[in-house]
């Protein structure tokens, strides 16, 4: 019997279960705060902001510098965001 995958936040947000406003304001709270170790959403689903970025290279390693433009760290946050299995609480 084959394990069913996971669902990811994107997953999420296509059956409209997360709204894109969670997402962002998940976002901008890493952002604000990035040992932050729990990204809840209003549906119950909730996520550990580091893992979710260490767990995304391109997003760790982006993160790590200091010189890209905020608009650029967000949109490659929420990138890890959308990307992140879920976990129930």
């Amino acid at each position: 019997m084959a394990s069913k995958a996971v669902p990811t936040i994107g997953d999420m947000r296509r059956k409209a279960i997360i709204a894109d406003a969670e997402i962002m304001s998940a976002t901008e709270t890493y952002l604000g705060n990035p040992p932050v170790t729990s990204l809840e959403f209003a549906s119950g689903y909730v996520l550990d902001g580091c893992k979710t970025v260490k767990d995304q290279q391109r997003a760790k390693a982006i993160l790590s510098r200091k010189i890209d433009s905020d608009n650029y760290r967000r949109t490659i946050v929420y990138a890890a965001v959308i990307l992140a299995p879920l976990t129930a609480e």
